[in-house]
């Protein structure tokens, strides 16, 4: 059984990661031994957020060499007084104008605080209160220009180390007031953001802006972290500056980022205005490592984008791990981006949970890839460079489909080696299994490459457990229009069973009228599904298809346990192609089994 080991926190934030076994196509790191889920401690969202951090990142902001200060603030204070324990001052703003030496840290004691007026805090100091029970910090200031927040670190210089934390507070916001955006972090790395939560924001929680102008940042801000945080109701997509800021935690510029242990709920506004989890949308992030957190959206958003991380102009180096994305819409949108750059991967998605209470509704007038219900989209890459991602042990459940990629946006795009293995498919497809419920979907329909029109190239689709369940209309769906076209498709080893509905549907389904070529399908179990097992193409379909070959596929019942793992006296069971990804055929280890 093969496991991730990591790095924890300060090591992970600070840029350093474990160097195991890595993927002989990609690179991507290969899970070690260890434990099964990858979790540590509690889940998150559980008990109330402590103010626990570890020794090594609490002492982040201390200076060699001096003694720090612990300046006081409490709400029975007042800003005349000197800020010692006995005489606290009385707001954080007032704190934040007197407070400059690097190392100083600034207490918030237990109470309800109400600021009017943006806190700019000095690099190198922090600001730490109880916990989130009894630590109540209410801002009243909004911006209308998405680049500050209620709270500011900011420098002029990309990548100031700001070797400094925040800790310990509820951020919220009084009745009748408002906030844009808590927490601007601009131009700053080394920035730890941890065990607080935060409510209510129109534009965003927290904001990593690394960058002075558009475009990639002359220097990255490294080693900034977020964890151990709940977030509520922080992005309203439908605000005049909330569309394209981001999500509850925005990012830009930023490498070697962590983002771990967080509850993150955008479920409480009406239908459209549930925002991102995470905003990357303003891109140029590389190494950013998101895992153990857990997501929630809606399972409908009606016409409007309902995103989980929405990630543009990456830059490579992303592992997203040992995550829960619940609710319908698109949990991973990659687009115009998913370079691999200086890594040996793009996108590395591992060992996450994909899955809805029920399979959401169609939106038959939505009309956009984008919308629909999705645990991963690679959705306009980039003409030359995008791929190189693999995406293994997951278990997708009662969404949409599980891996989409839409080369539809009419500018230059095509993707390439992606590998897909070892996930769990499970009672995919829309509730009404309208068109769009299908596994894995590529759609190569607009665009422009390099590659002789090739949009879609080199995809690796081994050792996958695909259950339908009555709506899924098929598990791989290759669509084409001319003058593109799809090459080299390779469907091994995995478990197929009961897939296909009415109609020019079964495992293996051709659609459009442009050119697919060099597709594989060998050492297969295929099971119940529709056209005899067959693929099919399409009604009224003239796809010209190339270089099919199918081999060596059984048909027969895989017989699978209720896990969905292979009973004794299974086909399944040690049948496998040698491809190095497990000798039965089908998946094996996911998360928590």
């Amino acid at each position: 059984m093969r496991k991730i080991a990591y790095l924890f926190l300060l090591a992970a934030a600070l840029g350093t990661f474990a160097n195991p076994a890595r993927h002989p196509k990609t690179g991507a790191r290969q899970p070690a031994a260890g434990n099964a889920t990858g979790r540590t401690g509690q889940t998150p969202g559980i008990t109330t957020v402590k103010n626990t951090v570890n020794t090594a990142v609490k002492s982040a902001g201390k200076t060699t060499g001096t003694t720090a200060a612990t300046w006081y603030v409490d709400p029975q204070g007042d800003d005349g007084n000197d800020g010692s324990a006995a005489h606290p001052w009385a707001t954080l703003h007032h704190a934040c104008s007197r407070v400059h030496t690097p190392g100083d840290v600034i207490h918030l004691q237990p109470g309800t605080y109400r600021e009017q007026v943006p806190c700019e805090l000095s690099a190198g100091i922090s600001v730490e209160g109880a916990d989130t029970s009894t630590t109540h910090l209410l801002f009243n200031f909004f911006d209308s220009t998405r680049y500050t927040g209620a709270i500011v670190l900011a420098s002029p210089d990309e990548n100031t180390p700001g070797n400094q934390h925040i800790s310990g507070i509820d951020f919220g916001v009084a009745p009748g007031d408002s906030v844009s955006t808590f927490m601007m972090i601009k131009k700053r790395g080394q920035v730890a953001v941890h065990d607080c939560k935060f409510s209510n924001a129109k534009t965003g929680a927290v904001f990593f802006y690394g960058r002075s102008s558009s475009g990639p940042p002359g220097q990255y801000a490294r080693g900034n972290t977020i964890f151990n945080c709940h977030f509520y109701d922080c992005q309203d997509r439908q605000s005049v500056i909330g569309h394209s800021a981001g999500g509850d935690i925005g990012i830009t510029g930023q490498e070697s980022m962590s983002i771990h242990d967080n509850l993150l709920r955008n479920t409480g506004r009406p239908q459209g205005h549930n925002g991102n989890i995470i905003g990357a949308v303003q891109g140029w992030n590389k190494g950013i490592h998101y895992y153990r957190n857990m997501s929630f959206k809606p399972l409908n958003e009606g016409n409007v984008n309902n995103f989980g991380i929405e990630s543009w102009y990456d830059q490579g180096g992303w592992e997203i791990d040992h995550n829960t994305f619940d609710g319908g819409g698109n949990a991973i949108d990659i687009s115009f981006g998913g370079v691999k750059g200086a890594y040996p991967y793009s996108f590395y998605i591992h060992h996450n949970n994909f899955t809805a209470a029920a399979n959401p509704p169609f939106d038959a007038a939505a009309g956009h890839f984008w919308i629909y219900s999705v645990g991963i989209q690679f959705e306009g890459e980039d003409i030359i460079n995008a791929g190189d991602a693999e995406i293994s042990y997951n278990h997708f459940k009662n969404i949409g489909g599980a891996v989409m990629f839409t080369q539809s946006h009419g500018v230059h795009e095509s993707v390439h080696d992606v590998w897909i293995h070892n996930n769990l498919c499970q009672n995919l497809g829309y509730a009404g299994g309208e068109f769009h419920s299908f596994a894995f979907e590529l759609e190569a329909v607009s665009g422009t490459s390099s590659n002789r029109n090739i949009l879609i190239d080199s995809i690796f689709i081994y050792n996958n457990t695909i259950i339908g369940a009555g709506k899924l209309r098929s598990a791989v769906f290759l669509n084409a229009a001319a003058p593109y076209g799809i090459a080299n498709i390779f469907i091994r080893n995995n478990i197929l069973k009961d897939i296909g509905t009415a109609g020019s549907y079964s495992y293996l389904t051709w659609w459009g009228n442009g050119t697919i070529s060099n597709v594989v399908s060998e050492h297969n179990l295929l099971f119940g599904n529709m056209a005899a097992n067959d693929t099919t193409r399409g009604h009224g379909q003239t796809v010209n298809i190339r270089n099919f070959r199918a081999s060596a596929n059984m048909v027969r019942d895989p017989r699978l346990g209720a896990n969905f793992a292979p009973v004794p006296g299974s086909p399944a069971i040690n049948a496998a192609s040698p491809l190095g990804f497990g000798k039965n055929i089908g998946f094996s280890d996911l998360p928590g089994k």
